[in-house]
């Protein structure tokens, strides 16, 4: 699994469609942010990314693991593979900020590379 990571990913239900990053699902209902644009990259070729690059990813989560900070805030840490490599997600939601991410779901990722 890589040990790279992008950055500023946020997901959330449709009314929060004003975020500067999204995640979609497989079927296009958006899940935080708003509709994701642009041509995805295979996993793979996320490794050849510079820092701070901006890229979309898509594939199916296989871990999903959410941890609440001293602050209140939420830290999601999700895994996703597109079945030829996989990555390891990080991003930060508000307290009140539904998120449903699970396993086995398909989802479609934009974000910067750190």
């Amino acid at each position: 699994m890589m040990e790279e990571h992008l950055s500023k990913i946020k997901i959330s239900d449709e009314s929060s469609k004003a975020k500067e990053k999204v995640a979609s699902s497989e079927n296009g209902d958006i899940l935080f942010g708003r509709e994701i644009k642009g041509e995805t990259i295979s996993i793979g070729a996320f490794g050849e990314l510079i820092k701070n690059e901006v890229c979309i990813l898509e594939g199916e989560i296989f871990a999903v693991d959410k941890r609440t900070t001293s602050t209140g805030k939420q830290l999601f840490i999700f895994s996703m593979t597109d079945y030829k490599d996989s990555v390891t997600i990080k991003f930060f939601a508000k307290e009140n900020e539904k998120i449903e991410l699970k396993e086995k779901m398909w989802i479609k990722v934009k974000g910067k590379k750190i």
